[in-house]
């Protein structure tokens, strides 16, 4: 594991920050992290490897070609880029056998003029529990999901973006939920919306 550390960092150092498309190694590297997930049954040298990955992307979010460079072939990876050219939202979950599976987002909002993109890190877990649909969720209370599709919107001259996610809540349930994302003023992220009228109820979200 200590060499596998000793690549990783090397490598993150030669995330270009030009625009250029990133090292092929990397993508072999997160590859390679993935199967060792897969391949593994102990749940904390998952949650080890899964560190690594998370310190991959974690750089990357934060490199200038975030925006323009998108890793191929890697199934285990969500990335989506919204239309507009906002926000990148980067997802996966692990696995694990004896806890709940956990998820992990990087959420990259567009700098506005020649301010610098902002990465918003969620982390989350399957939960026994529903997700709500009456209240507003946070980046700090984030329910976790695999997000695959997103849709900006504007509504009194305010941007909003749809998301549509998948909640794996465990080898029977499964949920399907459309979201509404915005920021605060202050730049902080908000999940939810009472925009959602369905049999004269109003929801925050739609789960499915």
């Amino acid at each position: 594991m200590r060499n596998y550390l000793i690549i990783i960092g090397f490598l993150l150092l030669t995330i270009p920050g030009n625009g250029q498309t990133g090292k092929p190694d990397i993508a072999l590297i997160l590859e390679d992290l993935y199967e060792r997930i897969l391949n593994t049954k102990d749940d904390s040298e998952r949650l080890r490897i899964n560190d690594s990955v998370r310190l991959i992307i974690g750089t990357y979010a934060a490199s200038d070609s975030v925006f323009t460079h998108s890793f191929t072939n890697l199934r285990h990876l969500g990335q989506i880029t919204s239309p507009d050219s906002k926000l990148k939202i980067i997802t996966w979950n692990l696995f694990l056998r004896n806890s709940p599976n956990r998820y992990f987002c990087y959420l990259v909002r567009e700098g506005e003029r020649s301010e610098a993109s902002r990465v918003y890190i969620l982390t989350g877990q399957n939960r026994e529990e529903v997700i709500r649909t009456d209240i507003t969720y946070s980046a700090n209370d984030w329910y976790g999901a695999l997000y695959y599709a997103i849709q900006p919107f504007t509504k009194n001259r305010k941007a909003y973006y749809i998301l549509l996610g998948l909640d794996f809540g465990n080898s029977l349930i499964s949920r399907k939920i459309i979201d509404v994302l915005y920021f605060t003023p202050g730049g902080e992220l908000v999940l939810g919306r009472d925009c959602f009228n369905k049999e004269q109820e109003i929801k925050f979200r739609e789960v499915l």
